[in-house]
């Protein structure tokens, strides 16, 4: 659904007060004045990456509850750029902490940012215990919430960086993922093909959609 201002712009992912009269959420009051959903998207840059990390770390640091954070993905590998997505963990110190902790996955979420509105839901299709979200500066942080009691070293931890660590866990933990492998991926010919079939089909048939304007 587009909605806009005086100036006719559209704004589709959220109705926020970045837009007034005159101007457009994507030039956040400089009066820049987009005709579509993807030049704002495009234009908003994603540049409140860090701004939104100082605003977790300090909320983090002020929750007892939990033991450590960290974020991996680019984030953790030093490979983040202006469009990448913030994959933070949450540790727990146990699997009960972690599970009450979930039930208020949404508050967390909103009191990082809590000017800045938010869509979220659960990641369970990906994996348990993993909340997506979205805010409205073009931030995308997906959260996973551990316990530190279940939690094993694995090989895409190796590279983190280490919001909170109340009692030096994080760095073992980071420590001790550094010294995995990570599996080399494996397909057979038949799985292969099967993709391959698959991909075209649906390929084709999100383009006879779009052409249809569906």
């Amino acid at each position: 659904t587009a909605v806009g201002g005086a100036c006719g712009c559209r704004a589709a992912v959220f109705e926020t007060a970045y837009h007034g009269p005159g101007d457009c959420r994507a030039g956040f009051g400089r009066g820049l004045c987009y005709d579509s959903d993807a030049d704002w998207l495009l234009c908003i840059g994603m540049f409140e990456q860090e701004r939104v990390i100082g605003r977790l770390q300090r909320r983090v640091q002020a929750d007892t509850s939990i033991v450590a954070c960290f974020l991996s993905g680019s984030y953790g590998r030093l490979a983040d750029d202006d469009y990448s997505d913030i994959d933070v963990a949450l540790v727990f110190a146990d699997d009960a902490a972690r599970d009450r902790a979930w039930k208020e996955r949404q508050e967390f979420a909103k009191s990082v940012m809590p000017y800045v509105p938010l869509k979220a839901f659960d990641g369970g299709h990906v994996r348990p215990y993993l909340f997506i979200t979205l805010l409205s500066n073009g931030s995308k942080l997906d959260y996973r919430y551990e316990s530190a009691e279940s939690m094993a070293p694995n090989p895409w931890d190796g590279q983190i960086r280490i919001l909170k660590d109340s009692d030096g866990w994080a760095e073992r933990f980071q420590a001790e993922s550094a010294r995995l492998s990570k599996p080399q991926p494996a397909i057979s010919s038949s799985e292969l093909i099967e993709l391959d079939q698959r991909f075209w089909v649906m390929y084709w048939d999100a383009l006879r959609l779009l052409a249809r304007g569906d």
